[in-house]
Formats: C-alpha cells, sequence, structure tokens
C-alpha cells in the first residue's frame, strides 16, 4: 500500500482556507471521507452545494496542477450531483478559486522527485492562475 503523505500541518493549512471560504461565502465544511478523493463538501444546512479540492503551496506559481484522478473524481461528482465542483489554490495569505466547467485542459506528466515514489509523477491537469478569482 502506498504510503500517505498528508501531514497534521497540511489538514491544518487546508482546514484555514476552507473557513476563509466559508467566513466569505455563508456556508459550512465536511470533510469528505478519502473514498471521495477530494477534499471537502461545502453545504448551507444539511445540504450539499458544492464539492471543493484545495491545495495550499509554500509559494505562487503561474499554475495549478492538479492529479488526473482527483480531476475526474471531482467531474465526476459534479456530473453525477449537477453541484460546482470547486478547485481553490492557496499560498501564504493568498487564496484563489474557481469553478470547474467544461474544460479541455491540458495534462502533463508532473510530480515530485524527491521522495523516490515512482507514483509522484503522474498525470495532471494544468490549471493556469488567471483563470482564478481571489478570493
Amino acid at each position: 500500500m502506498r504510503p500517505m503523505y498528508e501531514t497534521e500541518q497540511d489538514r491544518g493549512a487546508e482546514e484555514r482556507v476552507v473557513q476563509l471560504l466559508c467566513d466569505r461565502w455563508e456556508c459550512r465544511w465536511w470533510k469528505l471521507p478519502i473514498a471521495y478523493r477530494l477534499d471537502y463538501s461545502l453545504s448551507r444546512g444539511d445540504e450539499v452545494e458544492a464539492w471543493v479540492e484545495i491545495k495550499c503551496r509554500n509559494k505562487s506559481y503561474p499554475e495549478m496542477n492538479l492529479s488526473l484522478h482527483k480531476w475526474m473524481a471531482g467531474k465526476e461528482l459534479n456530473r453525477a450531483t449537477g453541484l460546482p465542483f470547486i478547485l481553490v489554490y492557496a499560498f501564504g495569505d493568498e487564496v484563489y478559486w474557481r469553478a470547474v466547467e467544461n474544460d479541455n485542459p491540458k495534462v502533463i506528466m508532473w510530480g515530485r522527485t524527491d521522495r523516490n515514489d515512482w507514483q509522484d509523477i503522474e498525470p495532471t491537469v494544468v490549471f493556469p492562475l488567471d483563470g482564478f478569482k481571489h478570493l
């Protein structure tokens, strides 16, 4: 089985970002079980209104890369429920978001090489930062 690289610090950073979203959008967040592949759902009351994937980075990049597998999971949740699939890209105090539409995104091989895990290099979907809205 592949190791889980997400740390408590990573989860804390994501929770801070999702709480910022909810404060701004007046909603509530729910951490999704790992089987859903995405990070959160957002709701008002108990009715889910969106699916969310958050990527926190230490510095700004001109684009967000998302695992093709996660993109497909988000698109499938969107297709099955009709609810928006939202990507959130955060670095420092800067938070950006976008709803994934019927994009035909660029797909590249991308990932980390510092952990000696061959599965860290995978097909990823590329989203230019200029397609995101500042929170």
